[in-house]
């Protein structure tokens, strides 16, 4: 049986939000006792890992995201940390926000 482009793709995709909430420690606030179990998700991040994104602190979430968009954007680790190193909570949080506004 060959998988179709499809299902690679969606594969893909799962394993990338279930790298995300593993980086994030989702683990410890999921209600599956098999992920705190093995500190890792074991459930269907599809599902689980929206709802326990939202759970994070706000600054969390905030940096998480600016985290991701540099590196879709091809900013180098210690060119992201120094800008962010420089900036203030204040500052972090807009530029979160500007990043969830901005049209992708």
């Amino acid at each position: 049986m060959t998988e179709t482009g499809a299902h690679i793709r969606k594969m893909g995709v799962v394993e990338s939000m279930r790298s995300g909430a593993d980086m994030l420690c989702l683990w410890r606030i999921c209600g599956n006792a098999a992920c705190r179990r093995a500190r890792a998700c074991r459930g269907r991040v599809h599902l689980c890992g929206p709802r326990n994104y939202k759970l994070l602190p706000e600054g969390v979430r905030g940096f998480f995201e600016l985290f991701l968009a540099a590196k879709q954007a091809c900013i180098a680790f210690d060119d992201f940390k120094a800008e962010v190193q420089g900036a203030g909570d204040q500052s972090l949080r807009c530029l979160a926000q500007d990043r969830r506004r901005a049209p992708q």
